[in-house]
C-alpha cells in the first residue's frame, strides 16, 4: 500500500551496486537511493524481503537509526526533508537471498550449474518484487527516472543486466 512513509517522497534515482558470491548463496552490496521530497517528513520506509537485511542506513555520513517491521524498513531522517529538495540515502545490505523453488512463477535467487558445471545465476522477482533481493520503494506506483546497476561477480561470470554496459572492471580480488 502506499503507507505515509512512502507518500511524502518522490523516487528519482538508484544507484544499486552488488556483490553475488555463487560459493555460499549469498549476496551484499549498497543502494544509493535519490528522491525529491514533496512534503513534510522524517521517517522513510524501505523495502527488503527476508532472510536479506538492511545493515545500515546513511544520509551525508551520518548513520541513521532503522526499524524493521516484517518486509519493511523504517529510516528516521535526522535532516530535514524540505518541500521540493533533492536528497539520497545509501542503504547497505546484505544476507542469503530466498531461492526461487519454480521459477519463473516462484521468485527468488536461482542458483544452478551447468553441464560443464559453471554457475548460472538469476532473479526471478517479476510477481514477488525487487525487493525480494536488493532494498528499494518497492510499490508500482513511483519508480526511478533512471537507474545505475553495478555488479561485482567472481572471474569467470559475466553479469547480464537491464541498461548499457559501460565498463567491466577487473578487480585484485580476482572478482569483476
Amino acid at each position: 500500500s502506499i503507507t505515509p512513509e512512502r507518500a511524502w517522497w518522490d523516487l528519482a534515482f538508484y544507484h544499486l551496486k552488488v556483490r553475488v558470491k555463487p560459493d555460499d548463496s549469498t549476496i551484499s552490496g549498497s543502494n544509493t537511493i535519490r528522491y525529491r521530497v514533496l512534503k513534510p517528513g522524517q521517517t522513510m520506509q524501505v523495502d527488503l524481503q527476508r532472510p536479506l537485511r538492511i545493515v545500515r542506513v546513511e544520509q551525508d555520513g551520518e548513520t541513521l537509526r532503522v526499524r524493521r517491521d516484517g518486509n519493511a524498513y523504517f529510516v528516521t531522517l535526522t535532516k530535514v526533508q524540505q518541500l521540493g529538495r533533492s536528497e539520497s540515502i545509501t542503504v547497505q545490505y546484505a544476507g542469503k537471498p530466498r531461492a526461487a523453488k519454480l521459477p519463473p512463477w516462484d521468485g527468488g535467487f536461482v542458483w544452478s550449474r551447468d553441464k560443464g558445471g559453471r554457475w548460472f545465476i538469476a532473479t526471478a522477482c517479476q510477481g514477488l518484487g525487487a525487493s525480494a533481493w536488493w532494498p528499494c520503494k518497492d510499490h508500482m506506483y513511483d519508480e526511478p527516472d533512471s537507474m545505475a546497476i553495478s555488479v561485482t561477480v567472481p572471474e569467470g561470470l559475466m553479469d547480464v543486466s537491464n541498461g548499457k554496459l559501460r565498463r567491466v572492471t577487473t578487480n585484485p580480488d580476482r572478482t569483476r
